[in-house]
């Protein structure tokens, strides 16, 4: 039977998983069935393909894979059947590139319910640009792309969200427009949108604390004062470059396994753009799985006449 190749990643599972999973009985079920997936990939456990020749009778093995985005081989698959399916489908025209971040405090928020909060994340973000470009008469077209860590590995959840550089007017006809959304109008409407949204939660019981409540929305209000990241940039000639930039990091695994210098057992080296950084493995471990998204979270999603429901409205843009 054939047998995987171990990467750099899979190796120091293999090493340490049982170990770490008994010393972390609290790890959420998807972390579990993505790091067995990994361990189980293009191996016989999870079935093959046995390929014959007709003229010599030699055949060949070809084992499964896990398609986990956690997987580092399946990760960089998915992210080129992406590029190939729908990739062709997006306008070429010029795009706004808006990143979307909140603050520190809201992190342990987030991950209470990854699901939920991050979607009102995303959902008052994309609010608060529909509303400024109806303002301006048209109707633009999103991408959003889901990215959860920094380069240090540490839990830094935020969108990369492409936005049309115009769009449909009401009657159909296409409205192109070169001015740039300002970010300095749009952070405070977000804000107020998000913290409205995350208080909601805390009240209707989705989201809990030890704290009294009182206290924790004394806090979030004083997060208006800080800042906020609602990044825009203006992205001409370069869209199809910054959407490859984006489907890389949502859809492949958390670190390139080039990025990992030395794994010795013990320690892990990984190298950033400035410095190299050493990780007990525990460590590392624990910080690559909390990137591990929650089922039937999308990393890729869309709006206005890019979402599925829009067909007619693509149409007409096209």
């Amino acid at each position: 039977m054939a047998k995987n190749k171990s990467g750099k990643i899979r190796k120091i599972l293999l090493d340490h998983w049982e170990d770490y999973r008994k010393e972390h009985p609290e790890l959420r079920g998807v972390v579990v069935e993505n790091v067995l997936k990994v361990l189980t990939c293009r191996t016989d456990m999870l079935g093959y393909h046995l390929y014959v020749c007709k003229c010599c009778g030699e055949g060949q093995l070809v084992p499964h894979s896990c398609k986990s985005r956690f997987c580092s081989v399946c990760g960089y698959v998915a992210t080129d059947h992406w590029i190939e399916e729908r990739f062709p489908r997006l306008l070429n025209c010029w795009y706004s590139h808006v990143v979307v971040t909140v603050p520190a405090f809201f992190r342990w928020m987030i991950k209470q319910d990854r699901r939920i909060t991050l979607r009102l994340m995303l959902r008052c973000a994309r609010q608060t640009i529909r509303e400024w470009c109806k303002k301006r008469g048209y109707e633009p077209a999103t991408i959003s792309f889901f990215h959860s860590f920094g380069e240090k590995l540490q839990f830094h959840p935020h969108f990369h969200i492409l936005v049309t550089a115009g769009g449909l007017r009401p009657n159909g006809e296409w409205y192109y427009t070169d001015g740039a959304m300002p970010p300095h109008i749009l952070m405070p409407i977000f804000k107020a949108k998000f913290i409205a949204g995350m208080k909601q939660l805390f009240e209707m019981g989705t989201l809990t604390t030890k704290t009294k409540l009182s206290r924790v929305f004394y806090q979030m209000n004083q997060q208006h004062d800080k800042h906020w990241q609602f990044y825009v940039k203006r992205v001409t000639k370069r869209s199809a470059e910054t959407m490859r930039y984006c489907v890389r990091y949502a859809k492949k695994m958390i670190i390139s396994e080039k990025r990992i210098l030395h794994y010795d057992g013990s320690i892990v080296i990984i190298k950033t753009k400035t410095a190299h950084i050493t990780y007990p493995v525990k460590q590392f471990i624990g910080l690559i799985l909390q990137h591990i998204p929650e089922k039937q979270f999308r990393l890729i999603s869309y709006d206005g006449f890019y979402a599925n429901k829009s067909g007619e409205k693509y149409k007409q843009a096209a």
